[in-house]
């Protein structure tokens, strides 16, 4: 009879025992569900604020296409005056050339999200090759457009030609308004149309807004291919 007894108090323990085990791996494969819901919406919001401060850049990027073009407008304008003969300019007209020729661009970007994601782990982003596009495109892409632009800027761009052109251009001179106090105004100089320099800082300033424009374009084009990466990881995601 003992025999009996002890054989039941074993068969309950080890069936007690079973249970805590079962138990435990429900515990843990809920765990691990729960854990890896979590880790895919964290995924997914991590890739729609990416996606955010792409669309950023995008917005940024048409205003300096923008600005490109008005640029170009005011080059143009001020190389069809010179070859115009005979034919004189009222000076708002020139300086609104002036003006439009002066506009320079340097390129920014929006990196915080990037740098938020590098302090909470990158490793956070499971597809190896997602994480990997996302590190050249902040890592390497985007510094190196803005590089060569702000460089290309200072050393021998925009910067550098409006420091040459305003002085070729414009006089400045002193005038009293209408309330005795006296303002510096800048007007255009007298024949300054005719001056050989004119037209090799105009084509400076040409090949400037050229480099530029090749610059921004393969940023955009980048920003593209990643957006549209993101776009595919999405749908991945949501299935």
């Amino acid at each position: 009879m003992m025999k009996n007894n002890v054989s039941r108090y074993l068969a309950y323990a080890f069936g007690e025992i079973i249970l805590v085990v079962i138990g435990i791996l429900i515990a843990l494969m809920i765990n691990s569900w729960w854990q890896s819901k979590k880790d895919k919406e964290y995924e997914i919001d991590v890739l729609l604020q990416i996606q955010s401060a792409i669309e950023g850049d995008f917005y940024l990027i048409e205003g300096l296409t923008e600005r490109s073009g008005t640029r170009q407008d005011g080059i143009n304008f001020l190389l069809k005056a010179i070859n115009t003969k005979n034919t004189t300019f009222p000076d708002s007209v020139i300086m609104n050339a002036y003006n439009k020729t002066s506009m320079g661009s340097t390129y920014t970007y929006d990196r915080s999200i990037y740098e938020s994601l590098k302090v909470k782990g990158l490793e956070k982003i499971r597809n190896d090759s997602i994480r990997y596009m996302i590190t050249r495109l902040y890592e390497l892409y985007q510094p190196r457009a803005s590089l060569f632009i702000d460089d290309y800027a200072r050393e021998r761009g925009w910067k550098t030609i409006i420091s040459n052109l305003e002085p070729l251009i414009l006089d400045f001179v002193s005038t009293e308004d209408e309330n005795g106090n006296y303002v510096i105004q800048k007007r255009p100089k007298e024949g300054f149309l005719q001056s050989p320099e004119l037209i090799r800082i105009l084509s400076l300033n040409q090949e400037d807004d050229s480099h530029f424009r090749f610059r921004i374009q393969g940023i955009r084009n980048r920003l593209k291919i990643s957006n549209d990466i993101i776009d595919s990881e999405l749908e991945r995601l949501a299935e």
